[in-house]
């Protein structure tokens, strides 16, 4: 079988249920939990997860008695069949909203201290615009907000990069500058120390 071929027959494969499963055993770690995830039985989900593997020709997860750890190209293909999973779902959710008149969906992620007021502020002067636009936001740790960057789950973020290097990975905006407090006990000794303002 040529290259080429083995490919298509590979992708040909990779059923949305057989991505929906490996999320799934990558969430959980455990094949019966991860069958009931996605709402098949066990002895199904066992075969599928062969299926999968013997079309890679390489284990996915080490089996052991604490449950399944993925293997090195475990790690990689888990990988793509999230991301693949989350540009598929937001797909079907971006189809149904157009098959009910919408025009679209953006998904935002954002840390929960934004939520409240500049998120809010930003998604009501969008609605007026666009009135038939639907938003759905998740809200998450800045930490996990540029993880669903990663995945591309979200099509924009409001959150804090936790690393300088990321700088390198996304294009941005600063929005606004914090204020840092420092708290501590009472009983500490910068607590009698007058206050400065940085």
């Amino acid at each position: 079988m040529s290259q080429l071929s083995a490919t298509v027959a590979l992708v040909n494969r990779l059923k949305f249920k057989y991505l929906a499963l490996l999320v799934a055993l990558d969430d959980a770690r455990n094949l019966h939990q991860a069958a009931e995830a996605v709402n098949v039985a066990q002895p199904s989900a066992s075969r599928m997860l062969g299926d999968i593997e013997e079309a890679f020709g390489f284990l996915l997860f080490e089996r052991n008695a604490r449950g399944m750890t993925p293997t090195p190209l475990g790690v990689v293909t888990l990988a793509y069949a999230r991301r693949a999973l989350a540009e598929l779902t937001r797909f079907a959710e971006d189809l149904e909203v157009k098959r009910r008149d919408g025009h679209g969906q953006l998904t935002v992620g954002a840390i929960m201290g934004a939520a409240p007021d500049l998120l809010a502020m930003a998604v009501a002067a969008l609605k007026t615009e666009s009135p038939l636009l639907n938003v759905r936001i998740l809200g998450e740790t800045s930490d996990q907000v540029v993880q669903l960057l990663h995945r591309r789950e979200v099509d924009l973020a409001l959150g804090r990069l936790t690393s300088p290097l990321q700088h390198n990975d996304f294009s941005f905006e600063q929005l606004a500058r914090e204020t840092l407090l420092l708290v501590v006990r009472s009983v500490h000794p910068l607590a009698s120390r007058a206050h400065h303002v940085a």
